[in-house]
């Protein structure tokens, strides 16, 4: 007999679950500690014994191999062979996002891959945001596994500096990293990471409100710098009729700046660090 008891989720049974059809005027909570069956509403059609539950509710349990039965079950969601749990969904949509960006991770291409149909998702992850949420977490949690204070030693906008390094690299291990972690609703690790910046600069003596501002703009620079980072570049079409002798004459400090920077050799990385620099200097006690 194919059963779901009380307090059983169907992403907690491995194998092929459905979601039972109960007696008229039965629900799965009003039955303690019972079974119920997986049937119609109305009477006994099949001809079966019928069940007497603690509060004397007809059921009429159905053999899996009852054709109707079957049909049954193929009206139903379904879950894989092996049970899901959040881990190995929030993995795979990783894996998702690696393959597709942001804009091509789905519910139902989750499902898909996961080999299941995308209500059963929902069991973990009941939205979208709380699934683009879920994905932050996890960006974020490779790179910031171990979250401690500076040494004692060490001064603060340095340590805050290397802090911004570590964001900065989770976000671009993943193409739209930058995309994801903004559009996070209550990310855990990310506040994590807030609590432990303005905690360590509380504990060196800045002051609480200053503490939260120095923060909140190092974190929102970084973000926004990879933003712009993994921004699509323009393709072949939009560079086909661009002039760029018009535009270099037009912008020529512009033009003769980004020549000289990066003509010696200096990278992206470089850029990075000398912007947040800035950023931290203003910020740092004079």
């Amino acid at each position: 007999m194919l059963v779901v008891t009380r307090g059983m989720s169907p992403g907690s049974v491995p194998g092929r679950v459905v979601v039972p059809v109960f007696a008229r005027g039965v629900e799965p909570d009003s039955v303690p500690g019972g079974v119920v069956g997986v049937g119609r509403n109305t009477g006994n059609p099949m001809g079966r014994p019928v069940q007497q539950t603690a509060k004397g509710h007809r059921q009429t349990p159905f053999s899996i191999t009852d054709r109707e039965t079957l049909a049954l079950i193929e009206c139903f969601a379904e879950v894989s062979e092996l049970a899901l749990d959040r881990q190995r969904i929030v993995a795979e949509a990783v894996a998702l996002l690696d393959a597709e960006g942001l804009d091509g991770v789905t519910t139902r291409k989750l499902a898909a891959r996961l080999g299941v149909q995308s209500p059963t998702l929902y069991w973990h992850l009941p939205n979208k945001a709380a699934l683009v949420t879920a994905l932050a977490d996890a960006i974020l949690d490779q790179e910031f596994g171990d979250m401690s204070p500076p040494a004692a030693d060490q001064p603060w906008p340095e340590w805050l500096a290397e802090l911004a390094g570590r964001l900065r690299r989770a976000l671009l291990a993943h193409p739209d990293g930058a995309r994801v972690v903004s559009a996070s609703q209550l990310s855990v690790t990310m506040a994590a990471i807030s609590e432990l910046a303005m905690s360590t600069l509380v504990a060196r003596g800045v002051p609480l409100r200053r503490a939260r501002v120095i923060v909140l703009t190092v974190e929102r620079f970084t973000v926004g710098h990879v933003l712009e980072e993994q921004a699509p570049r323009p393709d072949a079409a939009a560079l086909k009729d661009f002039d760029m002798a018009a535009f270099t004459q037009r912008h020529p400090t512009a033009m003769a700046a980004i020549t000289e920077y990066f003509a010696p050799g200096r990278t992206v990385d470089d850029l990075f660090r000398e912007c947040l620099d800035v950023v931290i200097a203003g910020a740092a006690p004079r």
